[in-house]
């Protein structure tokens, strides 16, 4: 870092803008909640710069399915890809930052992608919600109103499922041997991200400026990055075909077909490896989603999106749909428990080949989509025909 820098006003006066370690850490803390900007999304990724959404300050983590936080990281924000990202600030005067900080890092990613859902994660920013609003008007701020907010959750758990995770070193000064084990950790671990970021701060004359630099990305991962990818129709059945058996993909077909006779809007996600197609029923204002299609081959039923749907937010009307489920032989093997209905049961795509199978769960859809609609008073116009 350097010791200063200079401000010229008007023509003629430099003004010397001095380094200064921050007061307290808590200082930078409250800096990068208020400005997410800090963290400098445009040299973290110059082809797509990232943007940001404060999930929450003194994020719990837990150590085990069971039981409250152990850990709290500084702060988590979600990036417009719903890729999770923990940030962990120390002052470059803090001993902790060379060899401390990190281990306890690793210990966040590791539990983080094991117990974070998407669900917990939403309740976590709902705790950030002003009276009036909602967890998914904090994500139409952050990135605009074309986001897909269903698409955009499956998104954040296949990130979680898949550990695919950003950690961000965040310091006035980031040491170089605390650069050096974020250059190994990237090299060594491709679904994580790992950077540090260094944000000095120069004052004098009542001025203060703050400059942020990214550090500690390697080659590798500047020419391996995987960007986001915007999927369709198209897209989505070609990497199915690629990936899946013809009895697989047949069964997408189908279910397809019976959501376009349904009028169900297809929505389409964003993940930069795995595409997944998701129905859904728009109604008074309200929107319905059961189920998402997935490239790598299988079908998951968002228990955790229907909790917060009107009309299903008791917990007997997800057992219920749980129930109806279970018809399904291969279903039979999943648990029926609150936990269960509250996260994202899954099933291969294959085990719904056999045409009863998938009547079966046609017919358990078919019941969730109608008592959407018969509970939010749609008019029969032919969306919900049997």
């Amino acid at each position: 870092m350097t010791d200063n820098i200079f401000i010229l006003k008007g023509e003629a006066e430099l003004v010397a803008l001095h380094a200064k370690e921050y007061d307290t850490e808590a200082l930078l803390q409250t800096l990068l909640a208020e400005h997410p900007d800090l963290l400098s999304g445009e040299q973290i990724d110059p082809e797509s710069p990232r943007r940001w959404l404060l999930i929450k300050r003194e994020a719990g983590i837990p150590a085990e399915e069971v039981g409250g936080s152990r850990w709290s990281v500084d702060h988590l924000f979600l990036d417009q890809d719903g890729r999770p990202t923990l940030v962990e600030v120390k002052r470059a005067s803090d001993t902790r930052i060379r060899r401390e900080m990190v281990g306890q890092m690793l210990d966040y990613a590791a539990h983080a992608s094991r117990f974070w859902s998407a669900e917990s994660v939403r309740e976590l920013l709902a705790t950030r919600c002003s009276e009036g609003k909602s967890p998914d008007d904090l994500l139409f701020e952050a990135f605009g109103f074309e986001v897909d907010p269903a698409a955009y959750w499956n998104a954040v758990d296949s990130n979680l499922e898949e550990r695919r995770l950003r950690l961000l070193f965040v310091a006035d000064v980031v040491p170089p041997e605390l650069e050096a084990v974020i250059e190994f950790l990237n090299r060594k671990m491709p679904d994580l991200e790992v950077l540090g970021v260094e944000i000095p701060q120069y004052v004098g004359e009542g001025l203060r400026t703050l400059v942020p630099r990214v550090v500690g990305r390697t080659t590798e991962k500047r020419e391996g990055r995987v960007p986001r990818r915007i999927w369709d129709k198209e897209s989505f059945m070609l990497a199915l075909e690629e990936r899946n058996p013809e009895k697989a993909v047949e069964v997408v077909r189908r279910l397809m077909k019976w959501a376009k006779a349904r009028n169900l809007r297809p929505t389409w996600g964003t993940g930069a490896k795995d595409g997944s197609f998701t129905p859904v029923l728009d109604v008074d204002g309200e929107s319905y989603w059961c189920f998402s299609l997935w490239t790598y081959g299988r079908v998951e039923f968002l228990f955790q999106y229907v909790a917060n749907q009107p009309g299903f937010d008791d917990l007997q009307s997800r057992y219920e749909l749980f129930d109806r489920l279970s018809e399904l032989s291969v279903f039979k093997s999943i648990s029926r428990n609150e936990e269960t209905v509250r996260r994202r049961p899954s099933i291969p795509l294959d085990a719904l080949a056999d045409p009863g199978e998938l009547s079966k769960l046609e017919e358990a859809l078919a019941w969730f989509y109608d008592t959407a609609a018969a509970r939010k008073g749609y008019p029969d116009d032919g969306r919900t025909a049997k």
